[in-house]
């Protein structure tokens, strides 16, 4: 087929057949750096325009929040599918095509901010739990 560009997004599958429900989290290794460790000071990053999307019954569709203001490091629980929710395949998707999706993820820098003519740069770590 035809490559097509769309929305950054996760996806969750839950094959278990049990419905017990999970949770989904994401935390910010840290401010952005450069290599030198010169911090962008007050960056923060933000998700806009979450929503979950599936061929299944919107009857199954996990809860789901629509806009993540990211903590420096502090977990933030994005998705919680309760019992019988999330069961088979969810995107969790920030726009829903590649124009929302290019303007959904933003970094907002104060003005007040030294910014050095480089590279900066963290991390995010998402984490699937078992749970309710």
């Amino acid at each position: 087929g035809t490559k097509k560009k769309g929305p950054n997004y996760v996806q969750v599958t839950d094959i278990r057949g049990t419905g017990a429900g999970w949770q989904l989290s994401v935390k910010q290794n840290g401010q952005f750096q450069t290599d030198e460790a010169q911090q962008l000071k007050g960056a923060e990053l933000r998700f806009n325009n979450g929503e979950m999307v599936s061929n299944l019954s919107s009857t199954y569709a996990p809860n789901a929040n629509a806009t993540i203001k990211m903590p420096l490091n502090a977990e933030v629980d994005v998705v919680t599918a309760n019992s019988e929710q999330g069961i088979g395949t969810w995107l969790y998707r920030f726009g829903s095509d590649e124009t929302s999706g290019g303007r959904s993820i933003q970094l907002n820098v104060p003005g007040s901010s030294v910014k050095y003519a480089k590279k900066y740069q963290t991390s995010l770590t998402w984490s699937l739990k078992n749970v309710p």
